[in-house]
C-alpha cells in the first residue's frame, strides 16, 4: 500500500476450511492492522470463489467511473486468478499487478492437503458474460 498510496484500499481476507490457514494469514498480515489508512477488509471464503468474484466485480462496477483501480493480489493464487478474470472483464478500467515475495528460481511446489478448491469459468463471447462456478474436491496425499 505504501508503494501505491491509494485513497482507499479493499483488503480481501481469505477464510479457509482449516483454522491453521486463518492463523497463518493473521500472522503474515500483522493481524490485518494496516495503521491509519483508509481501508476496508472484505472477508471471502476459499470454497466460494464465485462469491469473491461477485464482490470484486461489484466493487469495480461501483468505483470505476470515478477512480483508477489497481488490483494487487498477494495471494492465495486462486484470488490472483479471480482478480485477473475480473480485471479482464472490466478492462481497461482495471490494472492487475502481480507481486511475488519469493526470489526468482526459489519456488516450492506444495502439495494440497484435504480439500482442493477451484473455479470453472464459462465465457459467452457474444455477450461478454463470464460465469464462475465453485469446484471442490477431496484430495488425499
Amino acid at each position: 500500500m505504501e508503494a501505491h498510496e491509494p485513497d482507499i484500499s479493499f483488503i480481501f481476507r481469505p477464510n479457509g476450511i482449516d483454522e491453521r490457514f486463518q492463523q497463518a494469514g493473521r500472522e503474515a498480515n500483522f493481524g490485518f492492522d494496516f495503521g491509519e489508512r483508509n481501508y476496508e477488509i472484505v472477508d471471502y471464503f476459499l470454497n466460494d470463489m464465485a462469491g469473491a468474484y461477485d464482490d470484486i466485480s461489484n466493487l469495480i462496477v461501483s468505483t470505476k467511473h470515478n477512480s483508477t483501480i489497481v488490483a494487487v493480489p498477494m495471494g492465495p493464487k486462486i484470488l490472483s486468478a479471480t482478480m485477473i478474470l475480473a480485471g479482464r472483464l472490466h478492462q481497461p478500467q482495471v490494472s492487475v499487478l502481480r507481486y511475488s515475495v519469493a526470489s526468482a528460481g526459489h519456488y516450492k511446489d506444495i502439495g494440497a492437503e484435504g480439500v482442493v478448491v477451484g473455479v470453472a469459468v464459462t465465457r459467452i463471447k457474444d455477450r461478454e458474460i463470464t460465469a464462475i462456478q465453485n469446484i471442490m474436491s477431496r484430495q488425499s496425499y
